[in-house]
């Protein structure tokens, strides 16, 4: 359902979102501006929380989706992108945390974006475990396969 004004057919709730991500974007910037001295510094990590508010909506659940939209925008290597996002998370910008059912998932939450987030992280927590059932059950059928195969008749 979308909230309409009569005159002109604008979704409110839209402006009110960036209205908010705007606002929060600002906040975060003075935390970046207030611990991080270097000036290049500074600015890849202003960058990179740009990228993770307006492109990604305060969420991704990988971090290579984030490597591989840097690198074809911004020509950023893997590397450098991983030390920014190390940054956010050590000044406490970011949350970045493990996936409970895999271990080499990582989840990037921009503080502040966890009521407007809280439908994709658990959708993205269940496509995890629904892969890693696939996983199990394709390697199960191989090594069935392979008994079989073995086995003299």
């Amino acid at each position: 359902m979308t909230h309409m004004k009569k005159k002109n057919g604008v979704d409110i709730m839209k402006v009110r979102k960036s209205k908010q991500k705007r606002k929060k974007y600002r906040s975060l910037i003075k935390v970046i501006e207030g611990n991080i001295s270097e000036k290049i510094h500074q600015d890849e990590a202003k960058i990179l929380l740009h990228i993770l508010i307006y492109h990604f909506d305060g969420f991704t659940r990988q971090q290579q989706i984030i490597n591989t939209y840097m690198s074809l925008k911004y020509h950023w290597g893997n590397k450098r992108t991983s030390r920014v996002l190390k940054t956010l998370a050590a000044i406490d910008v970011i949350d970045r945390w493990k996936s409970e059912s895999d271990n080499w998932t990582l989840f990037f939450l921009v503080k502040g974006f966890i009521e407007e987030c809280r439908n994709k992280i658990y959708l993205a927590s269940f496509n995890i475990k629904e892969r890693l059932k696939r996983y199990y059950s394709a390697i199960l059928a191989i090594t069935r396969i392979r008994k079989m195969a073995l086995e003299p008749e």
